[in-house]
């Protein structure tokens, strides 16, 4: 058995990302959603070499396969990101539970249309329950303001 991870530190004006597994790191900058982080599964090398599309990934037997985890091996190459920060940057970190049953355009839709993060965060949540939510939807979400 093994385990997803995804850690972020913050300064003023840089953040690292750790992550391993298929935990997801994702920045909203300037009303836009993208993804900082890569999959460490099966389905998401499969996109990679287009060999399936992304409605395929989302259905594939093997989308739950990682291909790295922390707790199967002593040694594992973690992903290590640094990017500079901004003020009114916004920082989620989920699991599969959120972006498995909600695909990027309909969070960044909810991260965009919610200004309070308590707001987005049950916003985000509702969504995926109502979507059927069969994993836990486990999130973080970082909001950077001014110094």
């Amino acid at each position: 058995m093994g385990t997803t991870l995804s850690i972020l530190v913050c300064g003023p004006d840089i953040a690292t990302i750790g992550n391993i597994g298929d935990s997801r790191v994702y920045i909203f900058r300037d009303m836009r959603l993208r993804l900082l982080t890569h999959d460490d599964a099966v389905v998401a090398n499969l996109l990679e070499a287009g060999k399936i599309s992304h409605e395929e990934a989302r259905i594939h037997p093997l989308r739950n396969v990682l291909t790295l985890a922390l707790g199967k091996a002593e040694d594992v190459a973690v992903q290590l990101i640094g990017f500079s920060l901004r003020p009114e940057d916004r920082l989620l970190l989920c699991s599969d539970g959120l972006y498995g049953v909600l695909d990027d355009s309909e969070i960044g839709n909810i991260m965009a249309s919610d200004i309070n993060p308590h707001v987005t965060v049950k916003d985000l949540v509702e969504a995926a329950k109502h979507r059927g939510g069969p994993d836990n939807i486990s999130y973080i979400l970082v909001l950077c303001t001014r110094s």
